[in-house]
């Protein structure tokens, strides 16, 4: 098993390339690291022709600034759309909104495959506001109605992956308490509980559809069902649950983060990581993901090791990216990111 340490690099932004090379090389002449992974985020407007030579160029051109002699192994992948996206919803109750979630998924199998990247990681659905969420997407009946669009619309677009040899990972995510601007939106279908992906994978037999496992998605997940069970809040005033999964979250404080990956470690393709503070309290924002990754913090580094020991011992594939993610003010000069880079090398390190 090789685990490539990675960054996300924003296609979008050609500002970002000179941060990025900048920390790819302090981080090799620090570490004497000899593989590197690299994440592009890829807005859809890029699934084109002239977004694909916009893409090479930029790759080529990174790659050729951090590895001149060629010793570095460089492994290739995508997150795709970058959210949140309207149009983009596996489980959508819109057909019309699913149909384009389709051919933007069998665009990004295409986009891919001229870029060689080898594995595409995505989110199960976008988001809803607070009104359309009570008005609504509360229903039981609903969250099953959109969990079965969702196997529907995988089954639609695997085949466009199979026949490239791309993997589809699906994220752990989005938890109902991520916060993507000052408003949080609520993320009404499906990741947070295990079962819902669980029946996408059984719903979908392929070997091409991948779990991608979100360590810091999965470690906010646990503190914040054990905060409620401390704190004792109702469970009404978590956005995004459903009454009938309030026995599951409270297992889920038992549990704790390992929760999210029981079940799926032979599945895994591809990891998330990186630093955490806080925890969602309702009425509050108080998660900080993507913090610097401190390796001290035994908290929050502890099930990133069990988590990482379990998918070393019994992913099928040989080769898996581990993706700092960090939320800096400004993505084009980063902070956070070089000294977590070298963190999740060392980590690496541990499980060799």
């Amino acid at each position: 098993m090789k685990f490539f340490p990675a960054f996300t690099l924003f296609v979008q932004y050609p500002a970002e390339l000179e941060d990025r090379t900048r920390v790819a090389s302090d981080f090799f002449s620090t570490t004497g690291a000899d593989k590197l992974g690299v994440e592009i985020h890829v807005p859809p407007v890029f699934l084109n022709a002239k977004g694909i030579t916009t893409t090479r160029d930029l790759l080529a051109k990174f790659e050729r600034q951090i590895n001149p002699d060629g010793k570095v192994s460089i492994r290739r992948t995508m997150h795709f759309p970058w959210l949140p996206y309207e149009d983009f919803n596996l489980g959508d109750l819109d057909a019309k909104k699913r149909a384009r979630t389709v051919k933007l998924l069998k665009k990004g199998a295409e986009y891919a495959a001229a870029l060689d990247l080898r594995v595409v990681n995505t989110h199960p659905n976008s988001t809803c506001t607070d009104q359309e969420w009570q008005q609504l997407y509360h229903q039981e009946s609903i969250r099953q109605k959109t969990l079965l669009n969702a196997a529907e619309t995988l089954k639609n677009v695997i085949s466009a992956y199979e026949e490239r040899g791309i993997l589809l990972a699906i994220e752990n995510s989005p938890y109902p308490f991520e916060s993507i601007d000052g408003n949080p939106p609520l993320s009404p279908y499906t990741g947070v509980i295990r079962e819902d992906i669980s029946l996408l994978l059984e719903q979908v037999q392929s070997e091409q559809l991948t779990y991608c496992y979100d360590a810091l998605h999965a470690n906010i997940l646990a503190t914040t069902a054990k905060a409620f069970i401390d704190g004792g809040y109702p469970f009404s005033q978590y956005w995004g649950l459903y009454p009938s999964q309030e026995r599951e979250f409270r297992q889920i404080a038992e549990k704790g983060p390992l929760y999210q990956l029981r079940g799926f470690e032979s599945k895994t393709a591809h990891i998330h990581v990186g630093g955490q503070q806080g925890f969602y309290r309702p009425g509050h924002n108080t998660i900080i993901e993507g913090s610097a990754l401190d390796l001290t913090d035994r908290a929050l580094v502890e099930p990133f090791r069990s988590a990482f020991q379990l998918i070393a011992e019994r992913s099928h594939f040989p080769e898996i990216s581990m993706v700092i993610e960090v939320k800096e003010e400004d993505y084009h000069h980063s902070r956070n990111l070089p000294p977590s880079l070298v963190a999740c090398w060392n980590l690496i390190q541990e499980l060799s």
